[in-house]
């Protein structure tokens, strides 16, 4: 069945509908009222252009045929239609209004017509939907949420290390989200993300004083993870109404890099460093740098504020694979490498995107 459907389409596009091969033109009509049902609008205007010249006095197929150019912003091309199909039946009344007022209008977009059939030739277009388009942009802000870093168990040295997750703390970041809409409800792009997440610990400290230990402050420990990821994306709609609930999910590449500091304050004796030296200096150091794949998985709802434009909300679950490291020789400590591990988060993000 689909090579069928297949040759009949490539004989329309080839033009030789009206050969001896040719089906009638209400099996074309049939054919193009299932392709603008599926969304598929250059077929549908083939096989209402091929029922035009099987049977040059068939307003559905002009009608038809409007309505396939109309929805791809061809406004003259529709209106050319349109004008045929009211010639061929003057009373379509509903037809004829909406001609009007796309003859005021010709080269601005407009609300798409409804599908036409044999059936309700009289049919005028609606106003349910939007003029189709071909790409989305969208660039959006968010927090992270839920972040944390699984460790394997490791043996290095005859020391073994069991298994760890720490908590990430909390991220913010942002990003694009770029894709080619194959129809209204599927679109294959590209998604580029940063988010930094941190997590601070404070913890007292004690020194030695005349054989006695005493709190002199506590010593607020940040470690920082920053993600850059890249991932080829897959985006599915559902619905035609202003609001339009969609999933996401996508598989790529992330490169990361990790930080931490120590800080000294709230002292007891006013002083961080009176009579304890650089012991009790601030410090901060680079840590390892990671990549390897990602894989997320998410979903949200898009807002339509016009034909172009979208506000939406979405919900993320990533998980980032990040290889082992070589963490370079310092003057006090030789090269070693630090092991991979499993970061999680649950990102929820805000934008706007824009289609054309």
């Amino acid at each position: 069945m689909k090579c069928f459907v297949f040759f009949a389409a490539l004989l329309v596009g080839l033009g030789i509908a009206g050969s001896g091969f040719a089906q009638s033109a209400a099996q074309y009509i049939a054919a193009g009222n299932q392709y603008y049902a599926a969304k598929d609008y250059v077929k549908g205007a083939q096989y209402y252009q091929a029922a035009t010249q099987a049977d040059p006095n068939s307003a559905a197929a002009f009608q038809g045929l409007g309505n396939c150019e109309y929805v791809q912003g061809h406004n003259s091309e529709a209106l050319a239609a349109y004008e045929k199909a009211l010639n061929l039946n003057p009373n379509n009344a509903q037809l004829s209004t909406f001609v009007q007022g796309l003859r005021a209008k010709v080269g601005a977009s407009a609300p798409a017509p409804a599908a036409a059939s044999p059936a309700a030739s009289t049919a005028a277009p609606s106003a349910g939907r939007r003029t189709p388009k071909t790409f989305e942009i969208a660039p959006k802000i968010g927090v992270g949420v839920a972040a944390s870093a699984s460790f394997p168990a490791t043996t290095s040295n005859g020391y073994s290390q069991p298994a760890t997750t720490i908590d990430q703390g909390f991220g913010i970041g942002g990003g694009v989200e770029g894709y080619y809409l194959v129809d209204a409800h599927l679109g294959v792009g590209l998604i580029f993300n940063y988010m930094s997440y941190s997590k601070s610990t404070g913890t007292p400290v004690t020194v030695l004083n005349q054989s006695s230990q005493q709190t002199v402050g506590t010593a607020t420990s940040t470690a920082t993870f920053n993600s850059i990821e890249i991932m080829p994306a897959v985006k599915v709609k559902f619905g035609d109404s202003s609001f339009k609930p969609y999933l996401l999910g996508s598989f790529g590449f992330s490169m990361g890099s990790t930080s931490a500091s120590q800080s000294f304050g709230s002292w007891s004796n006013g002083n961080p460093n009176s009579g304890y030296g650089s012991y009790l200096a601030n410090a901060s150091a680079a840590g390892p740098s990671y990549s390897g794949p990602m894989i997320q998985v998410g979903g949200g709802g898009e807002y339509s504020l016009g034909d172009a434009m979208n506000l939406f909300l979405q919900v993320r679950y990533c998980m980032i694979f990040e290889g082992n490291a070589t963490v370079a020789a310092t003057a006090t400590t030789p090269s070693y490498t630090s092991p991979g591990y499993t970061f999680s988060s649950i990102p929820i993000e805000l934008g706007m995107s824009f289609d054309f």
